[in-house]
């Protein structure tokens, strides 16, 4: 299909203002109008004026904040239905979190109430996508059937849909509060119980406190696992990752070899690993050459002529 068109557009969407070379454009609030429309489809009926000039008052016409302080309302009490119309009692000055990270941090600590709830919420934000229900229970640290019925309460609550998290903001703000102690322990847990899958187990490395020789060999294990299942890019980026953590004459291999690898498919990546091959030798002429030529797909002329003298 996009052969046959003039062009290509990438739209993405992000809190932050994105890298280059995307472009940022920063989209419009919400009207008061339009969020009226969109938190009265959210509970399908109307809502009472000073509710919903107080939640645009506080979301400013944000999408996901209104809904999140909608929800948020309802599970206090401030607004209710008695099942013909919905009411409202504003909540007293200072009793609600400023920001929606506070908010969802407010509401998730409230709802992971017990022990076994909140290290069901916590492996599962550190794990992300990983799926495998067994590789989950050890890493919270509970049993199948513990962790299957916490699983099941913290979904009725709207945490999870299906089994992951129903928000990527959750698992953010699950990871920002959790303290580094405990984040080392569910890595630790991880790399356990994904010792046989190392390409999967290299996410958790530097969380789990290992040293650098221990970070060097699991990252070249799974450089050398995603080598033998056909995946020449992670190989690289991964032993593009392992460089920082080798001993100067190693470390210039490393990032050669990596550099090579990714030459073609991210060239800024493999510039800055032939740079470091140069800072520890200076005469390199294999990264010399690699590097002009990276610089003349560029057309940088004179770059390449100093590179070559």
């Amino acid at each position: 299909i996009a052969l046959r068109t003039k062009g290509v557009a990438l739209l993405v969407t992000s809190r932050h203002t994105p890298p280059e070379p995307f472009e940022g454009y920063r989209v419009s609030p919400l009207s008061p109008e339009a969020s009226q429309m969109l938190l009265e489809a959210e509970v399908g009926s109307r809502l009472p004026e000073e509710a919903l000039a107080w939640i645009y008052g506080h979301a400013q016409g944000n999408p996901l904040f209104s809904l999140e302080y909608l929800r948020y309302l309802a599970r206090q009490g401030f607004l209710w239905s008695d099942g013909r119309q919905w009411h409202w009692r504003p909540p007293q000055a200072g009793t609600l979190p400023l920001t929606i990270e506070a908010l969802l941090e407010q509401w998730l600590r409230e709802v992971a109430h017990t022990p076994t709830l909140h290290q069901t919420l916590e492996s599962k934000a550190l794990l992300g996508l990983e799926t495998d229900p067994v590789v989950w229970a050890k890493v919270a640290g509970l049993s199948p059937s513990a962790l299957s019925a916490a699983w099941l309460a913290l979904r009725q609550q709207g945490v999870f849909q299906g089994a992951e998290l129903a928000h990527p903001l959750y698992q953010e703000v699950t990871l920002r509060g959790l303290p580094p102690q405990d984040r080392c322990v569910y890595a630790q847990r991880a790399l356990e119980a994904l010792a046989d899958r190392p390409l999967a187990a290299a996410r958790y490395l530097e969380d789990a406190g290992l040293d650098s020789s221990a970070i060097l060999a699991h990252l070249q294990s799974a450089a050398q696992a995603a080598q033998q299942q056909g995946d020449e890019l992670q190989a690289a980026r991964l032993l593009a990752k392992a460089v920082v953590h080798a001993p100067t004459p190693q470390r210039s291999e490393l990032a050669l070899n990596a550099a090579k690898r990714l030459e073609k498919t991210d060239r800024p990546e493999a510039m800055r690993l032939l740079r470091l091959v140069l800072d520890d030798q200076p005469n390199h002429l294999e990264a010399l050459y690699l590097l002009a030529g990276c610089h003349a797909d560029l057309g940088d002329s004179g770059e390449v002529e100093r590179l070559l003298e």
